[in-house]
């Protein structure tokens, strides 16, 4: 293997001594050589550990690229701009963007079986969520005390936005006839999202259904409670 140090991209067939680049008072390749050695082949001696032999295009095709979705709250997010974000992101809803197939998502269990990681997205999500349906602004107290409990050991917990929680919609029904992944309890059956729409309602995200909307909706006869799921 041949390395490649420094901005004059000096050719060497091991790494380079960072007490030699101190010597001669070069700063870039100090650090070059410092990240050579520190980073890169460890991560190389680990990839030929686990690979074997393979080559470079299928240690590239085992590294999972994560899709990166919207973590801060809006406001007067409504009409065009929710179902152009639906359609961007290729998020099944019943009625706003039915064709698609639903973002693919890469589920696994962590902390006993209190969260769930989406490797494809690198959001973490309760497994459950809150015991009852509740009001916005219990939803939002339920989350500040997540965080002084740690909840499996973080405290950087929240209400998703609406494009994270409909990441988590599935186009057809799973476990317990609901648009989500049966490796989450299907008891939370539709969940609060941190966006509001033009009137200040939080958006709903409905696992039932299979949509998502603000309160008052024609969907449901009640109006003021949502589920919690919360996302870190």
């Amino acid at each position: 293997m041949v390395y490649i140090v420094g901005e004059r991209k000096q050719q060497t067939f091991l790494p380079p001594s960072i007490d030699e680049y101190i010597k001669v008072n070069d700063p870039v390749r100090v650090y070059n050589a410092f990240i050579m050695i520190s980073v890169v082949i460890p991560i190389l001696i680990y990839a030929r550990q686990t690979f074997g032999e393979a080559d470079n295009k299928e240690i590239k095709a085992s590294i999972v690229t994560q899709t990166e979705f919207r973590l801060i709250s809006k406001e007067n997010f409504f009409g065009k701009s929710v179902v152009n974000m639906l359609k961007d992101n290729s998020f099944y809803d019943r009625d706003w963007n039915s064709s698609a197939s639903g973002f693919p998502n890469d589920y696994q269990l962590q902390s006993n079986g209190k969260v769930v990681l989406d490797r494809a997205s690198g959001l973490m999500w309760q497994q459950s969520g809150s015991a009852g349906d509740v009001s916005f602004d219990e939803a939002e107290r339920y989350v500040l005390k997540l965080n002084s409990d740690q909840f499996a050991g973080y405290n950087d917990w929240r209400l998703p936005t609406l494009e994270e929680a409909m990441s988590l919609m599935e186009s057809t029904e799973k476990s317990g006839g609901l648009h989500i992944a049966a490796v989450f309890d299907n008891t939370r059956r539709w969940i609060w999202t941190s966006d509001k729409n033009n009137a200040s309602l939080p958006w709903i995200v409905n696992f039932v259904s299979g949509n998502c909307y603000t309160y008052v909706n024609d969907y449901f006869d009640f109006t003021s409670d949502g589920y919690i799921r919360s996302v870190r």
